[in-house]
Protein backbone atom coordinates (compact mmCIF):
# COMPACT_ATOMS: atom_id res chain seq x y z
CA UNK A 1 0.00 0.00 0.00
CA UNK A 2 3.29 2.61 0.68
CA UNK A 3 5.67 1.20 -1.54
CA UNK A 4 4.43 -0.46 -4.85
CA UNK A 5 4.30 2.47 -7.44
CA UNK A 6 0.61 2.69 -8.87
CA UNK A 7 -0.88 1.24 -5.26
CA UNK A 8 -4.78 1.95 -5.36
CA UNK A 9 -4.75 2.86 -1.62
CA UNK A 10 -4.83 6.04 0.61
CA UNK A 11 -1.06 5.94 1.46
CA UNK A 12 -0.50 6.44 -2.21
CA UNK A 13 -3.44 8.78 -3.08
CA UNK A 14 -2.83 11.64 -0.35
CA UNK A 15 0.49 12.64 -1.52
CA UNK A 16 -0.63 12.46 -5.05
CA UNK A 17 -3.55 14.63 -4.89
CA UNK A 18 -1.19 16.90 -1.88
CA UNK A 19 2.09 17.39 -4.22
CA UNK A 20 0.29 16.59 -8.02
CA UNK A 21 2.30 13.74 -8.30
CA UNK A 22 1.21 11.00 -10.24
CA UNK A 23 0.25 7.78 -8.43
CA UNK A 24 3.06 5.62 -10.14
CA UNK A 25 5.66 8.67 -8.07
CA UNK A 26 9.72 7.08 -7.81
CA UNK A 27 8.88 4.38 -9.12
CA UNK A 28 12.78 2.59 -8.66
CA UNK A 29 12.60 3.71 -4.74
CA UNK A 30 9.14 2.06 -5.12
CA UNK A 31 10.20 -1.35 -6.78
CA UNK A 32 13.43 -1.59 -5.00
CA UNK A 33 11.99 -1.10 -1.50
CA UNK A 34 9.37 -3.82 -2.42
CA UNK A 35 11.33 -6.64 -3.06
CA UNK A 36 13.27 -5.89 -0.10
CA UNK A 37 10.55 -5.79 2.05
CA UNK A 38 8.89 -9.04 0.47
CA UNK A 39 12.54 -10.87 0.78
CA UNK A 40 12.30 -9.91 4.81
CA UNK A 41 8.51 -11.01 5.04
CA UNK A 42 8.99 -14.45 3.46
CA UNK A 43 12.19 -15.22 5.56
CA UNK A 44 10.10 -14.06 8.70
CA UNK A 45 7.29 -16.20 7.69
CA UNK A 46 9.46 -19.01 7.34
CA UNK A 47 11.11 -18.55 10.45
CA UNK A 48 7.94 -18.41 12.55
CA UNK A 49 6.60 -21.29 10.46
CA UNK A 50 10.01 -23.43 11.40
CA UNK A 51 9.75 -21.97 15.44
CA UNK A 52 5.87 -23.04 15.02
CA UNK A 53 6.72 -26.22 14.21
CA UNK A 54 10.14 -26.98 16.61
CA UNK A 55 7.00 -26.51 19.10
CA UNK A 56 4.55 -28.46 17.98
CA UNK A 57 1.77 -26.09 17.29
CA UNK A 58 -1.53 -26.37 15.75
CA UNK A 59 -4.49 -24.45 14.55
CA UNK A 60 -7.57 -24.19 16.28
CA UNK A 61 -11.07 -22.13 15.42
CA UNK A 62 -12.12 -20.17 18.42
CA UNK A 63 -15.73 -20.51 19.73
CA UNK A 64 -17.82 -17.64 18.17
CA UNK A 65 -15.68 -17.14 15.29
CA UNK A 66 -17.68 -17.82 11.70
CA UNK A 67 -16.88 -19.96 9.40
CA UNK A 68 -16.80 -18.92 6.05
CA UNK A 69 -19.25 -20.74 3.83
CA UNK A 70 -17.07 -23.22 1.21
CA UNK A 71 -17.95 -23.15 -2.06
CA UNK A 72 -18.02 -25.82 -4.29
CA UNK A 73 -14.81 -25.74 -6.36
CA UNK A 74 -17.14 -26.63 -9.92
CA UNK A 75 -18.51 -23.05 -8.76
CA UNK A 76 -15.46 -21.02 -8.73
CA UNK A 77 -14.59 -18.51 -11.48
CA UNK A 78 -10.97 -19.59 -13.62
CA UNK A 79 -7.97 -18.16 -12.04
CA UNK A 80 -7.38 -16.00 -14.44
CA UNK A 81 -10.76 -14.73 -14.87
CA UNK A 82 -10.79 -14.34 -11.03
CA UNK A 83 -7.16 -11.75 -11.80
CA UNK A 84 -9.15 -9.45 -14.70
CA UNK A 85 -10.41 -6.75 -12.12
CA UNK A 86 -7.04 -6.08 -9.97
CA UNK A 87 -5.21 -6.57 -13.59
CA UNK A 88 -7.25 -4.16 -15.02
CA UNK A 89 -7.59 -1.78 -11.72
CA UNK A 90 -3.61 -1.46 -12.19
CA UNK A 91 -3.77 -1.05 -15.76
CA UNK A 92 -5.89 2.17 -15.65
CA UNK A 93 -3.73 3.19 -12.92
CA UNK A 94 -0.10 2.67 -15.06
CA UNK A 95 -1.43 4.29 -17.99
CA UNK A 96 -3.13 7.35 -16.91
CA UNK A 97 -1.54 7.64 -13.54
CA UNK A 98 -1.00 11.57 -14.36
CA UNK A 99 -4.94 11.94 -14.90
CA UNK A 100 -6.47 13.39 -12.34
CA UNK A 101 -9.10 11.38 -9.64
CA UNK A 102 -8.10 8.30 -12.24
CA UNK A 103 -7.95 6.08 -8.83
CA UNK A 104 -12.02 6.47 -8.75
CA UNK A 105 -12.76 5.87 -12.67
CA UNK A 106 -10.18 2.77 -11.75
CA UNK A 107 -12.37 1.35 -8.78
CA UNK A 108 -15.69 1.76 -10.69
CA UNK A 109 -14.27 0.24 -13.96
CA UNK A 110 -13.05 -2.90 -11.25
CA UNK A 111 -16.09 -2.84 -9.74
CA UNK A 112 -18.76 -2.94 -12.19
CA UNK A 113 -16.25 -5.58 -14.44
CA UNK A 114 -16.08 -8.28 -10.78
CA UNK A 115 -20.14 -7.88 -10.61
CA UNK A 116 -20.48 -9.10 -14.27
CA UNK A 117 -17.37 -11.41 -13.77
CA UNK A 118 -18.74 -13.07 -11.08
CA UNK A 119 -22.16 -12.66 -10.72
CA UNK A 120 -22.98 -16.28 -9.95
CA UNK A 121 -20.43 -16.42 -7.15
CA UNK A 122 -22.14 -13.50 -5.33
CA UNK A 123 -25.87 -14.16 -5.01
CA UNK A 124 -26.41 -11.03 -3.42
CA UNK A 125 -24.93 -7.95 -4.86
CA UNK A 126 -26.60 -4.97 -4.20
CA UNK A 127 -26.67 -6.06 -0.17
CA UNK A 128 -22.30 -6.61 -0.66
CA UNK A 129 -22.29 -3.09 -2.23
CA UNK A 130 -24.68 -1.33 0.36
CA UNK A 131 -21.98 -3.01 2.70
CA UNK A 132 -19.07 -2.11 0.76
CA UNK A 133 -20.70 1.87 0.78
CA UNK A 134 -21.36 1.63 4.35
CA UNK A 135 -17.85 0.36 5.38
CA UNK A 136 -16.52 3.13 3.18
CA UNK A 137 -18.35 6.03 5.05
CA UNK A 138 -16.35 4.50 8.33
CA UNK A 139 -13.16 4.71 6.98
CA UNK A 140 -13.63 8.45 5.36
CA UNK A 141 -14.83 9.37 8.85
CA UNK A 142 -12.04 7.84 10.95
CA UNK A 143 -9.24 9.15 8.83
CA UNK A 144 -10.81 12.23 8.37
CA UNK A 145 -11.07 12.83 12.31
CA UNK A 146 -7.41 11.56 12.53
CA UNK A 147 -5.90 13.98 10.18
CA UNK A 148 -7.88 16.71 12.11
CA UNK A 149 -6.62 15.64 15.25
CA UNK A 150 -2.90 15.57 13.63
CA UNK A 151 -3.55 19.18 12.05
CA UNK A 152 -4.18 20.37 15.54
CA UNK A 153 -1.27 18.58 17.13
CA UNK A 154 1.29 20.10 14.73
CA UNK A 155 -0.40 23.33 15.61
CA UNK A 156 0.83 23.59 18.82
CA UNK A 157 3.75 25.38 19.78
CA UNK A 158 5.95 22.92 21.37
CA UNK A 159 5.31 20.81 18.22
CA UNK A 160 7.23 23.28 16.30
CA UNK A 161 10.46 23.34 18.71
CA UNK A 162 10.27 19.24 18.48
CA UNK A 163 10.37 19.63 14.62
CA UNK A 164 12.78 21.77 14.53
CA UNK A 165 14.92 19.11 16.87
CA UNK A 166 14.04 16.76 14.10
CA UNK A 167 15.53 19.23 11.61
CA UNK A 168 18.65 19.42 12.95
CA UNK A 169 19.34 15.87 12.59
CA UNK A 170 22.81 15.33 10.71
CA UNK A 171 22.68 13.33 7.15
CA UNK A 172 20.51 13.71 4.06
CA UNK A 173 17.68 16.07 4.03
CA UNK A 174 15.06 13.41 3.62
CA UNK A 175 16.58 11.72 6.44
CA UNK A 176 14.77 13.95 9.50
CA UNK A 177 11.47 14.08 6.61
CA UNK A 178 11.43 9.93 7.61
CA UNK A 179 11.45 10.34 11.09
CA UNK A 180 9.21 13.25 11.15
CA UNK A 181 6.33 11.30 9.28
CA UNK A 182 7.22 7.92 11.33
CA UNK A 183 6.75 9.89 14.62
CA UNK A 184 3.17 11.38 13.09
CA UNK A 185 1.92 8.03 12.32
CA UNK A 186 2.63 6.71 16.01
CA UNK A 187 1.12 9.36 17.56
CA UNK A 188 -2.23 9.16 15.40
CA UNK A 189 -1.46 5.41 15.54
CA UNK A 190 -2.89 5.93 11.61
CA UNK A 191 -0.11 5.81 8.47
CA UNK A 192 -2.86 7.67 6.45
CA UNK A 193 -3.15 10.49 8.88
CA UNK A 194 0.35 10.40 8.98
CA UNK A 195 0.51 11.41 5.33
CA UNK A 196 -1.74 13.77 5.31
CA UNK A 197 -0.17 15.85 8.42
CA UNK A 198 3.53 15.47 6.48
CA UNK A 199 2.41 16.46 3.41
CA UNK A 200 0.49 19.51 4.60
CA UNK A 201 3.46 20.67 6.99
CA UNK A 202 6.33 18.77 6.21
CA UNK A 203 6.53 18.99 2.18
CA UNK A 204 7.44 22.02 1.79
CA UNK A 205 10.28 22.44 3.35
CA UNK A 206 11.59 20.04 1.60
CA UNK A 207 10.82 21.05 -1.79
CA UNK A 208 12.29 23.94 -1.36
CA UNK A 209 14.96 22.70 -0.56
CA UNK A 210 15.23 21.05 -3.84
CA UNK A 211 14.03 17.38 -2.72
CA UNK A 212 12.03 15.77 -6.36
CA UNK A 213 8.36 15.95 -5.59
CA UNK A 214 7.85 11.91 -6.57
CA UNK A 215 10.92 11.25 -3.80
CA UNK A 216 9.39 13.30 -1.36
CA UNK A 217 5.92 11.83 -2.42
CA UNK A 218 7.19 7.55 -2.38
CA UNK A 219 9.04 8.72 0.84
CA UNK A 220 6.28 10.08 3.20
CA UNK A 221 4.30 6.93 1.95
CA UNK A 222 6.81 4.84 2.91
CA UNK A 223 7.62 6.45 6.36
CA UNK A 224 3.71 6.59 7.17
CA UNK A 225 4.53 3.03 8.00
CA UNK A 226 7.20 3.44 10.42
CA UNK A 227 4.94 3.25 13.75
CA UNK A 228 2.08 2.61 12.07
CA UNK A 229 1.47 -0.57 14.57
CA UNK A 230 1.11 0.44 18.42
CA UNK A 231 -1.60 -1.03 21.14
CA UNK A 232 -3.56 1.88 20.28
CA UNK A 233 -4.01 1.45 16.14
CA UNK A 234 -7.56 1.17 14.69
CA UNK A 235 -6.17 -1.37 12.14
CA UNK A 236 -4.94 -3.81 14.63
CA UNK A 237 -7.63 -3.78 16.85
CA UNK A 238 -10.27 -4.32 14.28
CA UNK A 239 -8.11 -7.30 12.81
CA UNK A 240 -7.81 -8.58 16.40
CA UNK A 241 -11.59 -8.73 16.64
CA UNK A 242 -11.89 -9.80 13.30
CA UNK A 243 -9.46 -13.16 13.93
CA UNK A 244 -10.88 -13.33 17.25
CA UNK A 245 -7.16 -12.90 19.15
CA UNK A 246 -6.06 -11.01 21.56
CA UNK A 247 -3.30 -8.29 21.36
CA UNK A 248 -0.44 -9.98 23.22
CA UNK A 249 -1.15 -12.72 20.71
CA UNK A 250 -0.44 -10.77 17.70
CA UNK A 251 1.49 -7.61 19.12
CA UNK A 252 4.88 -8.89 18.31
CA UNK A 253 4.66 -10.01 14.89
CA UNK A 254 2.21 -7.21 13.45
CA UNK A 255 5.06 -4.90 14.60
CA UNK A 256 7.64 -7.03 12.89
CA UNK A 257 5.72 -7.42 10.08
CA UNK A 258 4.75 -4.04 8.99
CA UNK A 259 6.63 -1.84 11.39
CA UNK A 260 10.22 -3.45 11.53
CA UNK A 261 9.52 -3.58 7.37
CA UNK A 262 9.23 -0.29 6.91
CA UNK A 263 12.02 0.63 8.59
CA UNK A 264 14.53 -1.54 6.19
CA UNK A 265 12.69 -0.50 2.93
CA UNK A 266 13.67 3.31 4.83
CA UNK A 267 17.19 2.14 4.56
CA UNK A 268 17.08 1.51 1.11
CA UNK A 269 15.84 4.98 0.28
CA UNK A 270 18.92 6.10 2.37
CA UNK A 271 21.25 4.19 0.34
CA UNK A 272 19.78 5.39 -2.58
CA UNK A 273 20.09 8.97 -1.52
CA UNK A 274 23.45 8.34 -1.19
CA UNK A 275 24.64 6.55 -4.23
CA UNK A 276 22.58 9.61 -6.05
CA UNK A 277 19.70 6.87 -7.18
CA UNK A 278 17.14 9.07 -5.23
Amino acid sequence: MTMLPGAPSLHNIVPSTGLGTPLTAAPLIGILTSVAAIIFILAFMKYSLAKSLRKNETFQVKEGTEKAQAIPEDDLPPFLISLLPIVVLLGIILAFSSVDNIIIVALIVAIILSAILFHKQIAYQKEVLNEGATDSLSSTITTGSTIAFGSITTSVPAFTSVFKMIQSIPGPPILPLMIGTGLISGITASAVGAIGISVQNFAPIYLDMGLDPETVHRTIAISSGALAIVPYSGFLIIFNSLAGLSMKETFKNAFISINVTHWLALAVIVAMTLLGLA
